[in-house]
């Protein structure tokens, strides 16, 4: 008796008729890349930088619109055609009136609010100091723990995600 294929499922169905009319069809790139846009979830990127001073202490901003004490990591939203590094950059100089140089991902987080990741980088100041505006009040260097306790609450997973990678490296 021959063997029958399981019945699929009605989602699992559709999903490989699409996949094979996506394989066959020629459709212009363009129309493809629009596709998958409409099929798929959005997120925002955001983009911090990570500055440790030479006693290990990390770099906040006190942020205007932020709810009291306002302390949180500089950085912001990625511009469109923007790398994560050219991002991050230009926010530490819009925010901070700092030209830092980047280095690598250190720490990530997913946030639900709006629906976004945020990606810390490891940062080092090259020029410039520090100048008030109206997004960015004050800029002070924290001790991890008190750093950990004074950022928003989304972004601690981040930081003890740097703070951990931090001392693996300085232990090799």
């Amino acid at each position: 008796m021959p063997r029958r294929r399981p019945r699929l499922a009605g989602r699992e169905r559709l999903y490989r008729g699409l996949l094979r009319l996506w394989c066959a069809a020629p459709l212009p790139e363009r129309l493809r890349g629009f596709i998958l846009w409409c099929a798929n979830q959005r997120f925002l990127i955001g983009v911090v930088g990570l500055l440790w001073d030479d006693e290990g202490r990390l770099l906040l901003a006190r942020h205007s619109y932020l709810p009291a004490p306002g302390w949180s990591l500089p950085g912001g939203w990625l511009a469109a055609d923007e790398s994560f590094e050219e991002g991050v950059a230009r926010e530490l100089a819009e925010e901070l009136g700092m030209a830092v140089e980047v280095g690598p991902l250190v720490a990530w987080t997913r946030q639900r609010t709006p629906r976004h990741f945020t990606l810390g980088f490891h940062c080092w100041l090259r020029s410039g100091t520090f100048r008030p505006s109206a997004e960015i009040i004050e800029a002070r260097y924290f001790g991890p723990e008190q750093a950990v306790r004074l950022v928003p609450r989304e972004l601690r997973p981040l930081l003890r995600m740097a703070l951990a990678r931090r001392a693996e490296a300085q232990r090799s």
